[in-house]
């Protein structure tokens, strides 16, 4: 088989606006017959281009990945209704971990918002620390 691809912001990230933070980038990876590796395009064939090249033979087995980019934020994150990212945790969107680094939203172990927690963590993350 024959492999095309032209993607874009495989490695400058979509960029955020009013405090957002950035976008994830594009990801492909190709994992090759008989190998347990992910590797770009530049590695696995000679590309010039991670997200752009033409007419690369894929041989049977070959595995591809891609993982298209998310855009940047908009606003503080910070701001977000905890409610919305308990949603985002609940659809497995976003990691208990990331709702509290990303969003300063605490999440219980019933899955359920911990008001005082999340309000003492953006409390201190507006003061810096």
């Amino acid at each position: 088989m024959e492999f095309s691809i032209h993607c874009n912001r495989n490695t400058i990230r979509p960029w955020g606006m009013f405090g957002g933070g950035e976008g994830a980038n594009t990801e492909l990876r190709f994992k090759l017959p008989g190998s347990d590796e992910w590797l770009d395009g530049k590695k696995a064939f000679g590309a010039n281009s991670y997200g752009k090249f033409s007419n690369i033979e894929l041989q049977k087995g070959t595995a591809i990945r891609l993982a298209m980019p998310g855009g940047g934020g908009w606003g503080d994150p910070r701001e977000r209704d905890p409610e919305l990212v308990r949603r985002d945790v609940a659809e497995e969107l976003l990691s208990v971990d990331a709702a509290r680094e990303i969003y300063g939203v605490v999440i219980g172990d019933g899955g359920e918002v911990d008001l005082e927690a999340t309000a003492a963590v953006r409390r201190r993350a507006g003061e810096g620390g």
